[in-house]
């Protein structure tokens, strides 16, 4: 095997945020892949400059306040971000090359004005948490003989004395040399070298070449270069993963190879269920191979803003840092060119920003809305995690292994199944019920590990429709499941951003299966619950026609509301439910609801011999599965109603009620008084802890929670659950809704209002008067994705809103919407957003979704739905009529219904005449936004009713309008604007050179004076 060699920069940034672009460009030219950096800059959590697919950043914390980070350039490198030994200070990470050993690389930055000891005790820690060899690459701010530098007072001397102290306790070796340029010049300052190179492990005592220190940025300190030699180490295994470009396929060539390869030879074809299984899929994928490219990571560093002029600039830039004494004698010409350079960047980052800001408009749910979705794309890099003794994993496979163990338990020996069962039955496939199973699959969701999706399989209907109907048929047919279709792929997904990355149970496993597999999956799947639906409890509420979480939770309230006692709610939390179940007592509950021989016979054969592979960086871990139901598959979700089922017949107790929702149980205990709950919820939760352990399953008496639904009592009390007791809460969040004790739902109400803040938050930035988002594209997602989130289950909770504090923070957090829609002022009231926006407010659109929904079940007719309509409008129009606010749109727009049927298109210049609130001098004095109030004009205050029917500066354009109105009714009052299009087109086109003329008035300092 041959040893790795990293070409390494160290640099501290000095938080300068023209110093990304710079370092990013000469090592882009000069092969450097790893950077080890301090001081950056730094915006949020995310490292400024640095945001490139093919650029992945380790921060030394992810608050936002982080000093220390760690750049990989290589996409080959493997990457493990050590977040259990990072701090504001430190950026540690595990990178290792194919063919070589794990190496740890720090960055560190020893802050001037904290005590150096305290960052010689953090160094000296991590050091000892770690075996590997260690590259560290250091800010040390001192001095000393031993990186040549000479101090300039007695403090920097003393700092490198705890330096030097670490270097001979930690037996790390300098590799500073002599006679190259000082790490640190800052004008008026002086100079010195205080970076420091360190490494640690006998194999790197000579293993740094060509280290030199580079003048390149125009950060204070200099850009340390030097290339260090890694020692072989073992190449992983391979999975043979692949993901195909479907978007840049050429389908007829597609089929054509297919047909040559499945039509072609018949004899592929022929052989037992595993054989010809193998055979299709391997079709598949050459198929595949020969008509489009492999999904391949992006290599681009340079950003696409990036054009010849500032190619051009940069060079001329750089040429002159090379050739003028730049930080003395030349400084300030120096400063002009480059502020030249910044701006012209900056110009072509908001032209780009712009560009893809707009495109919004063509394409809704496309990069920009996942941008204002999701924010900034995370950090791709895996953190190394916690192990159960403590300690650490350092390198991607140790990772990817430790996750595997966690998150995918195994029992020690493979289940034993139930043998002998011979009375199967001979069930028929048909090619259309086939057909059915592959167009019920998302076409893009993401494949197992041959890279064959759903959408694949859909144009490649024409030739294997046949073959396939034939193999799922036998497979059926003789109870068996091919082992090639049998490993999964397992993706960790994290359970949120507060979850710690360093701890395995913060993330969820899914199992990526093949698409074939999954067909076969659908056609077991509704034999199954064709055989069980009947005798299923109807209080799994999961995965199951005509039920879903509400109809859970109207369950659970509906019983409450019947009882004329107490009640007490339980949540109770199944840890790893899905991963957990054991496989020989899921067969037997199959039987006892009625499963039959060649059901359970194909599901024994799906379940025997299965695999997961976790990939980390590409470090692979392999694992046998001897237990639980993968998630992600099409069986998984009924292979678990079944066993719930048993959970739910174990209660007999007509006041007790258990509903299930998948894995989430409820259950409700109602008694004449605190004692007599206490010991029904003994009873119940025994049973349901003995059901758990047959199953392999156990309840986290942590994660549960009790909260009183009925009766008066107060939270506090306990609930007894085995050996621990779970206390009673006031609220308690069941399948999406904040269940309160006084079942007034002001606890829900607050949480819905905070929805989609940092979504539209977002798209303000995309929004501009004259590019970004439109109105209208704004409109679709208001109505798609806002009102979607915040009406969910509005039917359990909507009398939550009927209070005037739930209406008014309603009202409150609809605002940044409602702007989005109109591109208002922010000054704009609510009162007045909701009209101009044609919206309704938000507890009226809460309560219209109750309504309609109770419509769509065919709880009320048609008529009663338009007569709550119009009681709905009613109390609209009482709170505009009486409202204070928006009496400028109020005389625009007095009538509600009016409104709403009106199509208007409404844009940040029409709407400040339609508000009032805007670029009006009179307005914005008023909110102490403007110095005077007085028109350019200066023949009185600059109002919109001046604006728009005196001001003498405005008279052409106005003339304009006049003629479309009609002299004969001019002035005319504000809602004749809204008689008819052209009416309001002319106001639309007014409004607009109104806006314009003032601001190029502006730009050339026309004002009053």
């Amino acid at each position: 095997m041959n040893s790795s060699t990293y070409c390494v920069a160290q640099l501290n940034m000095n938080g300068n945020h023209l110093v990304p672009d710079q370092i990013l460009d000469y090592s882009r030219a000069n092969g450097v892949e790893v950077l080890l950096l301090q001081e950056v800059p730094t915006s949020g959590n995310r490292l400024v400059g640095f945001d490139y697919s093919a650029v992945r950043t380790v921060l030394s914390c992810k608050e936002g306040s982080a000093r220390a980070a760690i750049v990989v350039l290589n996409q080959d490198i493997e990457v493990v971000a050590l977040q259990g030994l990072s701090d504001r200070h430190f950026a540690v990470a595990s990178l290792r090359k194919r063919h070589g050993q794990a190496v740890v690389f720090v960055s560190a930055y020893f802050k001037y004005s904290i005590q150096t000891h305290i960052f010689t005790a953090r160094l000296g820690l991590i050091l000892d948490s770690i075996d590997q060899d260690i590259v560290i690459g250091a800010d040390v701010n001192a001095h000393s003989p031993q990186w040549f530098s000479r101090p300039g007072n007695n403090t920097g001397s003393a700092r490198g004395t705890h330096v030097e102290s670490l270097i001979a306790e930690k037996h790390l070796t300098v590799h500073n040399q002599p006679g190259r340029l000082v790490t640190y010049e800052r004008h008026g300052m002086g100079s010195s070298n205080i970076d420091v190179t360190l490494t640690r492990g006998g194999s790197l005592v000579n293993s740094v070449s060509e280290w030199d220190v580079l003048d390149i940025t125009d950060s204070d300190h200099r850009t340390i270069r030097f290339k260090i030699r890694i020692g072989s180490g073992p190449e992983g295994p391979a999975i043979g993963k692949r993901r195909f470009n479907t978007r840049k396929a050429d389908w007829d060539r597609f089929r054509w190879v297919l047909a040559q390869k499945v039509l072609g030879d018949p004899e592929t074809m022929v052989g037992g269920c595993d054989v010809v299984a193998g055979a299709l899929t391997r079709a598949l994928g050459q198929a595949m191979e020969a008509s489009m490219p492999r999904s391949r990571k992006s290599a681009r560093i340079k950003p696409p803003w990036w054009d010849a002029g500032l190619e051009e600039s940069k060079r001329r830039l750089n040429n002159f840092r090379r050739t003028r004494d730049y930080k003395v004698a030349d400084r300030d010409q120096f400063r002009v060119l480059r502020n030249e350079h910044l701006k012209k960047i900056r110009r072509a980052k908001m032209e780009s920003w712009r560009k893809f800001a707009t495109s919004i408009n063509s394409d809704i749910w496309g990069p920009v809305y996942r941008w204002a979705r999701n924010g900034s794309s995370k950090s791709r890099i895996p953190s190394s995690v916690l192990r159960e003794d403590g300690t650490f994993t350092v390198t991607a496979l140790e990772t990817a292994e430790c996750l595997l163990e966690s998150l995918i338990p195994r029992d020690v020996t493979a289940p034993i199944f139930e043998h002998g069962i011979v009375e199967r039955e001979r069930p028929e496939v048909t090619e259309a019920e086939v057909k059915r199973a592959v167009w019920r699959m998302a076409p893009n969701k993401a494949p197992g590990l041959d890279g064959i999706t759903a959408g694949v399989l859909r144009k490649a209907w024409g030739v294997i429709g046949t073959p396939l109907t034939s193999v799922l048929r036998e497979c059926l047919r003789r109870s068996v499941f091919p082992d090639c279709w049998k490993t999964a792929e397992v993706v960790v997904i994290s359970k949120g951003q507060d979850r710690d990355p360093s701890l395995p149970k913060s993330y969820r496993p899914v199992s990526l299966l093949s698409a074939p597999s999954k067909v076969l999956e659908r056609l077991v799947v509704d034999r199954l619950e064709e055989e069980t639906g009947g005798a299923l409890s109807e209080e799994q509420h999961g995965f199951r026609v005509g039920k879903s979480t509400i109809s859970a939770i109207k369950s659970c309230l509906d019983w409450v509301d019947n009882s004329q006692e107490m009640v007490v709610g339980v949540f109770l939390d199944i840890s790893g439910a899905f991963d957990n179940l054991r496989w020989n007592i899921l067969i037997r509950d199959m039987m006892t609801l009625g499963a039959s021989d060649a059901t359970r016979s194909i599901i024994q054969s799906y379940l025997t011999g299965r695999r997961a592979v976790l990939s980390v960086e590409g470090a692979t871990a392999f694992a046998d599965l001897t237990r639980g139901c993968p998630q992600g598959s099409q069986l998984g979700p009924s292979l678990w109603n079944l066993s719930m089922d048993r959970a739910l017949v174990t209660n007999n107790d007509d006041r007790v009620k258990l509903v299930a929702y998948a894995d989430d149980l409820a259950v409700l205990i109602a008694g004449s008084d605190i004692l007599d709950i206490q010991g029904r919820a003994r009873a119940t939760l025994g049973a349901l802890r003995d059901w758990a352990e047959l199953r392999g399953l156990t309840f986290s008496a942590s994660k549960s929670q009790a909260i009183p639904l009925k009766g008066g009592l107060r939270s506090g009390f306990t609930v007894p659950f085995g050996a621990q007791d779970i206390v009673a809460v006031d609220s308690v969040r069941y399948l999406g809704v904040e269940l309160d004790s006084k079942r007034n739902f002001w606890a829900h109400v607050s949480i819905v209002a905070g929805k989609s803040e940092s979504l539209y938050s977002r798209l303000r930035a995309a929004s501009s008067a004259d590019w970004g988002l439109r109105q209208s594209t704004s409109a679709v997602i208001y109505r798609a994705v806002f009102l979607p989130r915040i009406t969910y289950a509005a039917e359990i909770w909507a009398k939550g809103v009927l209070t005037k504090k739930a209406i008014k923070l309603l009202g409150s957090k609809q605002r940044r919407a409602l702007r989005s829609l109109t591109g208002a002022y922010s000054t704009t009231s609510t009162d007045a957003l909701q009209v101009v926006a044609g919206q309704l407010p938000l507890d009226l659109e809460i309560r219209w979704h109750v309504v309609r929904t109770r419509r769509k079940a065919g709880q009320i007719s048609e008529e009663e739905m338009s007569d709550q309509w119009d009681r709905l409008l009613d109390i609209w129009q009482d709170r505009w009529d009486s409202s204070v606010k928006g009496r400028w749109t109020y005389g625009i727009f007095p009538d509600i219904r009016r409104r709403l049927v009106l199509p208007l298109e409404v844009d940040h210049y029409v709407c400040q005449f339609l508000t009032g609130h805007g670029d009006f001098n009179s307005k914005l004095e008023s909110f102490n936004l403007r110095g005077e109030a007085m028109c350019r004009c200066e023949t009185e205050d600059e109002s919109v009713d001046h604006v728009l029917y005196r001001c003498p500066l405005l008279s052409a354009e106005r003339d304009r309008v006049i003629r479309q109105i009609g002299e004969d009714v001019w002035p005319c009052e504000t809602k004749v604007f809204m008689d008819t299009r052209s009416n309001y087109c002319a106001l639309r086109r007014f409004a607009r050179e109104a806006i314009e003329a003032k601001r190029s008035s502006d730009r050339l300092g026309l004002v009053p004076g």
